[in-house]
C-alpha cells in the first residue's frame, strides 16, 4: 500500500471517529433537553402546589379572623 493509499485509509477511520463522537454528543444534548424540560416540568407543578397552600391559609386565617372579629 503507497504511503498516500495509507495516509487516506487513516482520514477516513479518523472522520468515522468523529462521526460517531458528534453522534453520540447530539444523544447526549438530546437527554440533557429532555431532563432540562422535566425540571422545567416539576418546578411549574411545585410552584403550583405551593400557590395553592398559600391560598388555603389566606382562606383558613381570613375565615378564623372572620370569625374573631364577629366574637
Amino acid at each position: 500500500m503507497s504511503e498516500s493509499s495509507r495516509i487516506l485509509v487513516e482520514l477516513v477511520e479518523a472522520q468515522e471517529s468523529a462521526l460517531q463522537t458528534a453522534n453520540e454528543l447530539l444523544t447526549v444534548k438530546d437527554e440533557l433537553i429532555s431532563l432540562l424540560q422535566d425540571e422545567i416540568t416539576l418546578r411549574k407543578k411545585q410552584n403550583l402546589a405551593l400557590c395553592g397552600v398559600m391560598i388555603t391559609c389566606f382562606v383558613v386565617f381570613g375565615f378564623i379572623a372572620s370569625i374573631y372579629c364577629i366574637l
